[in-house]
């Protein structure tokens, strides 16, 4: 017989948009992009039978009918930072147009990003924890991108109190042995794109797909996924998903998009990561971050597949890490009763940073280990309610 006809895996495209509300899980929302997804993307397609085991005097088989369908797409994207370079002094970070992840996080998180403008800081900038600006616009929940005016490198902090064009941040800025230091004068503050997990929001936008191949066309709709960030030491940084639909669709053969590469900055390698713990740095071994969403679907038997979306019934976020032994640390904050202020940033150059911060950190799971000859702290800290601002955990881009 002749040899059979091969598809390629790579020869796909990837299609993602929100939905407008919380209510839309059906149709397709206008306007969606393409997605470069790492690796590829996994899709599934699954097509219930429902059995029929009838009793008509003979001892038959019965062929089964369809029944409901259940599907979805998994695959993981490169963490990158916003186009063009970053929010520069005047420029607006504009998420939607400037990241792949951005509308994505709408979705997950529960809440739309919140996007500032970049600036540049006074001759006379100020100290500590506060910075006067020349120009630039930030709201409280959103973050900077700060030069140390020592050690030269930008660090990102969360805005807490605004009064512009003075702001306060989170910490000070921190050479690398911890040492404090100020905004380095005139400098460009960049601007970021902002997100914080509504763990008292029940009804989060969903998310639909395309995929298509060369011989296959299928929408995904009314999709929930939870989101985790892969920071393998010198790797690229990845943000993976497993998205859950609410109907999936056979829409065509093939050969019908063509692909036009959405706005985003560079990619984010796992050399440069900040971790703070207060105000003190320390160094990581290894390191991860899961929003800990979790959803289950919306039963309604007058919807075509008998859900209609997903409702989100919590958030869990976690960071997991592995840091050098240190006896104070490991006695006095990790396992002494009370929460903590993590700050962990990953990258140094605007248009290609991220960084989270969740400020009522709970270290759980705390052990005395060893790796590789050397001791070593295992800890998973548990993103709890903050006693100021919104999310257990936030997420800004630069």
């Amino acid at each position: 017989m002749p040899s059979p006809t091969a598809y390629l895996e790579r020869i796909r495209l990837l299609q993602f948009q929100k939905y407008a509300t919380a209510t839309d899980v059906t149709g397709d929302p206008a306007a969606p992009y393409f997605l470069d997804a790492r690796n590829g993307f996994m899709m599934d397609t699954d097509q219930a039978r429902v059995p029929r085991d009838l009793i008509q005097n003979k001892n038959e088989n019965w062929a089964s009918i369809n029944g409901v369908k259940s599907g979805g797409v998994n695959f993981g994207l490169e963490m990158r930072g916003l186009a063009n370079g970053g929010a520069a002094s005047g420029e607006t970070a504009a998420y939607d147009t400037e990241t792949q992840l951005g509308t994505i996080l709408d979705v997950i998180t529960g809440a739309n990003g919140a996007n500032s403008t970049g600036g540049a800081a006074d001759p006379a900038p100020g100290t500590g924890t506060t910075v006067a600006t020349t120009a630039g616009v930030w709201t409280v929940g959103t973050a900077m991108l700060l030069e140390g005016v020592t050690s030269g490198v930008l660090q990102a902090r969360e805005v807490t109190v605004e009064n512009s064009p003075d702001f306060t941040f989170d910490r000070t800025l921190l050479q690398a042995d911890s040492t404090p230091e100020n905004v380095d004068p005139s400098s460009v503050i960049y601007a970021s794109s902002s997100w914080y997990l509504d763990a008292a929001n029940a009804n989060h936008l969903h998310g639909w797909f395309q995929a298509e191949g060369d011989t296959f066309t299928r929408k995904f709709r009314g999709c929930m996924s939870n989101m985790s960030f892969e920071l393998e030491s010198g790797g690229i940084c990845m943000a993976n998903t497993e998205w859950q639909a609410t109907n999936w669709v056979a829409s065509g053969t093939g050969g019908s998009l063509t692909y036009a590469a959405a706005p985003a900055g560079d990619p984010i390698i796992a050399k440069d990561l900040l971790f703070c713990i207060g105000n003190t740095r320390y160094d990581l071994i290894s390191v991860s971050v899961d929003l800990g969403l979790e959803f289950t679907p919306k039963a309604a038997l007058d919807a075509t597949n008998a859900i209609s979306g997903f409702k989100c019934i919590r958030m869990n976020p976690t960071i997991t890490c592995k840091l050098y032994y240190d006896n104070s640390t490991f006695l006095n904050n990790l396992q002494a009763e009370g929460t903590l202020d993590l700050n962990l940033q990953c990258g140094v150059t605007a248009g290609r940073t991220m960084m989270f911060r969740m400020p009522n950190a709970d270290p759980r799971d705390v052990k005395h280990s060893t790796t590789d000859g050397i001791e070593t702290m295992d800890v998973v800290f548990h993103g709890t309610n903050p006693t100021a601002g919104n999310g257990g955990l936030r997420i800004h881009i630069f």
